[in-house]
């Protein structure tokens, strides 16, 4: 990768910059500001938007899921449960307390159903 590297003439930044710009389209980077430095078709509202919705189709294929899936051991079941509803997995009320089980325990096991949900059709 080339190295960037500052001379005193303002175009070495220029051509360094193009450099470095050629290789991350090559790489599939898309910068979300113009030349000018104001943002492209996307604004902070229409991301959070776009998260938004992946957020929520994620927790509607969970619920779909706890609900049609019967061999969900009962402790993941609960975990699930408790995600789904929006319970924090840390915290003074949250799914580690009210289950007695592990944080790392409950991050795994989210981690292994996120993949098993979102590869759902």
């Amino acid at each position: 990768m080339p190295q960037l590297v500052m001379g005193n003439d303002p175009s070495d930044y220029e051509s360094q910059r193009k450099k470095w710009y050629k290789k991350l389209e090559k790489s599939g980077f898309e910068d979300i500001e113009d030349k000018s430095g104001n943002l492209k078709q996307y604004d902070r509202r229409t991301i959070a938007f776009d998260n938004r919705e992946k957020i929520q189709a994620f927790f509607l294929k969970l619920d779909s899921y706890l609900t049609n899936t019967k061999d969900i051991p009962p402790k993941h079941r609960k975990v699930l449960e408790l995600y789904s509803a929006g319970v924090h997995v840390k915290g003074k009320h949250g799914i580690a307390k009210r289950t007695r089980v592990p944080v790392r325990t409950i991050n795994s096991w989210l981690k292994k159903y996120k993949e098993i949900i979102n590869n759902l059709q």
